[in-house]
């Protein structure tokens, strides 16, 4: 880095699995990469780096959503070794391209939903012990039933507005481990 700057003389990158969480990883480099500044991008063939990391490392841009369009945020994109399974790539950060670093650029806004099993029947999260059928939802009063069960399964699913960002959040799904982890919580307190 440079002294008094904010601006460094190189990056290497693991590459990230998805194609838009490494178009929003190059804009975070290249937007503290100095121009000039060389970027090395590995990552391994069982995980498609030469299916993509090339091809996006050429045509990520200075464009609103990072392809296509703009003018490119790296050149002289190169392979510079194969070990094995293997790859490293080696690209110039370009000089006058702008990145969208900010991460309000970059996010977007979905509906996830909710199963209803995480719904109870009184109408609140019931992410406890309970048991429905004698109108005890969220109170634990029978601790024989497993954690989750207890809300009314035939209520709606339940939609929340949830902001995310590419490869982040299941793509803005409701994930397995989130899942689980949301049904071992305690019942929220009831506020009336």
């Amino acid at each position: 880095s440079r002294s008094g700057s904010y601006f460094y003389d190189g990056c290497a990158m693991r590459m990230p699995a998805l194609d838009a969480s490494l178009v929003l990883a190059l804009h975070g480099a290249a937007a503290r990469l100095s121009p000039g500044a060389p970027l090395w991008l590995y990552g391994l063939l069982e995980e498609g780096v030469l299916a993509h990391g090339s091809r996006t490392l050429s045509s990520v841009s200075s464009s609103a959503n990072g392809e296509g369009g703009g003018r490119p945020l790296f050149v002289n994109v190169r392979t510079v070794a194969t070990v094995g399974s293997a790859v490293l790539f080696a690209a110039t950060r370009a000089h006058r391209a702008p990145a969208q670093a900010r991460c309000s650029s970059w996010s977007s806004l979905v509906e996830l939903e909710l199963p209803p099993s995480h719904i109870p029947s009184n109408g609140l999260f019931d992410l406890g012990k309970g048991d429905s059928a004698k109108g005890d939802v969220g109170k634990g009063k029978d601790p024989s039933l497993p954690v989750g069960k207890g809300t009314n399964p035939s209520f709606p699913s339940l939609s929340l507005p949830w902001t995310v960002l590419p490869g982040l959040f299941a793509g803005g799904e409701l994930d397995m481990m989130t899942r689980f982890m949301l049904e071992r919580l305690p019942s929220p307190p009831q506020v009336f």
